[in-house]
């Protein structure tokens, strides 16, 4: 990668003029799924309307969730319609 790049990134970047970057207070939710599910979710979402009330289902329903293994074991067995 050219060193240029990031720097070509961030500008362009800086150049959107509704670019917003959400503050996270939620960030750390040490639980694989809601970290995923956030960095997937915030992409043209409002993310207090959106985001969070989903992060916070996935943190109740799949509280014992944590890790990518036991999120692998949840996959496996969990249609993608179930609650």
């Amino acid at each position: 990668m050219d060193r240029s790049e990031p720097v070509r990134l961030m500008e362009f970047i800086g150049s959107i003029s509704d670019f917003v970057v959400e503050p996270q207070p939620d960030a750390r939710y040490e639980h694989i799924g809601a970290t995923l599910a956030d960095a997937v979710l915030q992409a043209n979402n409002n993310y207090d309307r959106n985001v969070r009330p989903r992060i916070k289902r996935i943190l109740g329903h799949y509280a014992r969730c944590t890790t990518l293994e036991a999120l692998k074991a949840l996959l496996r067995t969990t249609p993608p319609t179930s609650s």
